[in-house]
């Protein structure tokens, strides 16, 4: 075999290996896409036909790990697209996402029960820049 064929040989093996890694992200991006939009389906439908006032406790909880859930596989469908796809990145990923998607839910959880205020809005977003900078440096390890 000559060296022009050995060239092209290891070439075809390079691009069908990064081949087969794309159609694996596509199918994995695919899964999570529907996931979360079955995960926001759920969730407006339960917010539209419950009565809060008629529900226990641990119900009236289900919403807010819900929406927690379709934001986290939202967030981390658009870091796949706009970012690197390596394994390493693959959990600092997952920690951002978790961190992005607690955010707001959080904020949520607590303008519900009546506890939201500007001093309150601050001080998590300083806990949740905190923890962003400490994700992001002991996660990549």
């Amino acid at each position: 075999m000559s060296v022009r064929q050995e060239q092209t040989r290891g070439q075809s093996r390079v691009c069908l290996f990064f081949h087969k890694n794309y159609e694996k992200m596509q199918t994995d991006m695919r899964k999570q896409l529907s996931l979360a939009i079955i995960l926001y389906l759920i969730g407006f439908s339960i917010l539209l036909t419950t009565n809060p006032q008629n529900l226990p406790l641990v119900v009236l909880i289900i919403p807010f790990v819900i929406l927690f859930l379709a934001l986290f596989f939202t967030f981390k469908i658009f870091m796949k697209v706009f970012a690197s796809n390596t394994d390493k990145l693959n959990k600092k990923r997952s920690t951002q996402a978790a961190i992005m998607a607690g955010f707001p839910v959080i904020c949520l959880l607590l303008l519900s029960i009546g506890e939201f205020s500007l001093r309150v809005f601050v001080t998590l977003l300083l806990l949740f820049l905190v923890l962003w900078f400490y994700g992001n440096r002991f996660s990549a390890k």
